[in-house]
């Protein structure tokens, strides 16, 4: 059920450079889990930056002030994320990592550093 949100590209690392140096990627959490919202609840502003998705479609969440589509994160290969269920790159060094809790309604998110 978890995954149903997540898109899986087969063979896709996304941290083949950190492998190849040995480098370690770090990831900071505060281990707190935020929830899972409907499009209906999110601002209009909020809605604006997800204008590819159609009216009342999308599943959400709000870190470090602002909004996340779960549609944007992938399953990853990558060992050092493999306690994680996707993750998404916010540029070729940092992206955010998520894990679903038991029930599905809420996110544990966190910042990865390569």
């Amino acid at each position: 059920m978890k995954m149903s949100y997540i898109k899986s590209i087969p063979g896709l690392d996304t941290n083949k450079k950190a492998q190849a140096k040995g480098d370690k990627m770090k990831i900071i959490t505060n281990n707190q889990y935020r929830d899972i919202l409907s499009a209906f609840e999110l601002t209009e502003s909020e809605l604006k930056d997800f204008d590819y998705l159609n009216e009342g479609e999308g599943s959400f969440f709000r870190y470090k002030g602002r909004v996340y589509d779960l549609g944007e994160f992938l399953v990853t290969s990558c060992d050092e994320l493999k306690d994680w269920d996707g993750f998404s790159a916010d540029s070729f060094f940092s992206g955010i990592a998520i894990k679903f809790d038991d029930s599905c309604d809420a996110v544990k998110v966190a910042l990865c550093l390569s």
